[in-house]
């Protein structure tokens, strides 16, 4: 092997090498959640359940680690599933809701608010 075809060989290795490395692998993504999730358990108010913190951030890292969770897809249904208990003028709200108002918030930050605006004319009053 002459030494520019050595020098290419070593380059094309370090560079893969590199390039390997600078991507995050799902393993490592999924373990450094699991530090945070850690972090924010031990971190807890005082008379959390901080051993459930801790059981549901293991059971997350391996369910990412297994794959279990790329397998849950969402089911756009799901929101108006929520829909469903309520009474009917109630749930007719709700699905519009669900369907066409707006969103704010998030999931992360705690809560994910939806509204919907809905004009109703004012009741015609006769006792004049």
């Amino acid at each position: 092997m002459s030494a520019s075809r050595t020098f290419f060989a070593a380059t094309l290795t370090v560079l893969f090498a590199l390039g390997a490395s600078a991507v995050p692998t799902a393993t490592s993504t999924a373990q450094q959640r699991y530090e945070q999730d850690r972090a924010a358990c031990a971190a807890a108010k005082p008379g959390a359940d901080r051993s459930t913190c801790m059981k549901e951030a293991s059971a997350a890292l391996a369910a990412t680690r297994s794959g279990e969770l790329d397998k849950v897809k969402p089911s756009p249904d799901n929101a108006l599933e929520r829909c469903k208990p309520l009474p009917e003028a109630e749930r007719k709200e709700c699905e519009a809701r669900m369907r066409s108002g707006t969103v704010s918030g998030s999931v992360e930050g705690g809560g994910v608010l939806r509204e919907l605006v809905t004009t109703v004319p004012a009741a015609s009053s006769s006792s004049r």
